[in-house]
């Protein structure tokens, strides 16, 4: 149990991974596919995609587009605005993204209220996070989740849009069908969600300062959850 807890206490957002450590093991693949097919979900409404990209060929190419395009943002360093690139997306051994989609539970047809299964939808991938973070650190790899995609919608969305779901599209068509009805999928479109990123080893940092990964910039550090901010709790334990 020790061990465990241990696990958890010396977790960090791994903010760069080995470059030497770097063996994901297919057992493991194998078995967190296993895991996500069970996870509970909301309202018994089964939806939530992802995919694997690994460190090699094509799916490498599509995670620098990621990096470049989506999983980044503009922080204020110090005394000037930095563009934050969320390196693991592009750098780390593996991947798994989460698919967002303008159908928010594939597998309903009659009509319901689109706020409430967005939100569903919301709360759905955030259980789907905790598991596989949770089976992840156990299996003993480093982790790191990053969520932010301001790049996606701050320059040109629509043309990052078609590629994303022409990409997709075109090596993804065969697994999309065997969870999306043909009519349905025809009317579905995709949107990158939360990159969960791992490995066997991070690079570790106790500086949060800015630095450059081939010409990317980015935070070297974060501790979590952030000490000075309100921390989890469970109350009268």
């Amino acid at each position: 149990m020790e061990e465990k807890l241990k696990v958890w206490e010396n977790r960090y957002t791994v903010r760069r991974f080995s470059d030497q450590n770097r063996t994901i093991k297919q057992q493991d693949l194998e078995y967190l596919k296993n895991v996500i097919a069970h996870v509970p979900t909301q309202c018994a409404i089964k939806q939530t995609i992802w995919i694997y990209l690994s460190d090699q060929g094509k799916d490498l190419e599509f995670r620098k587009w990621l990096l470049d395009n989506c999983f980044w943002t503009e922080n204020h360093i110090g005394t000037e605005w930095v563009k934050e690139y969320m390196l693991p997306v592009y750098q780390a051994p593996g991947l798994l993204l989460s698919l967002g989609t303008n159908i928010p539970f594939v597998n309903i047809d009659e009509p319901k209220d689109k706020q409430e299964l967005s939100e569903l939808a919301v709360r759905n991938e955030g259980i789907y996070i905790g598991v596989i973070l949770s089976e992840l650190l156990q299996l003993g790899y480093q982790v790191g989740t990053f969520g932010c995609i301001k790049g996606y919608h701050k320059e040109n969305y629509q043309s990052k849009y078609e590629y994303f779901n022409q990409y997709l599209n075109e090596n993804y068509k065969k697994e999309l069908s065997n969870l999306i009805s043909e009519d349905k999928l025809k009317k579905t479109y995709f949107d990158p969600g939360v990159a969960i990123t791992f490995g066997p080893e991070g690079v570790p940092s106790k500086e949060n300062i800015v630095q450059k990964y081939e010409n990317y910039n980015y935070l070297s550090y974060r501790d979590t959850p952030i000490k000075e901010r309100f921390s989890n709790s469970i109350i009268n334990v």
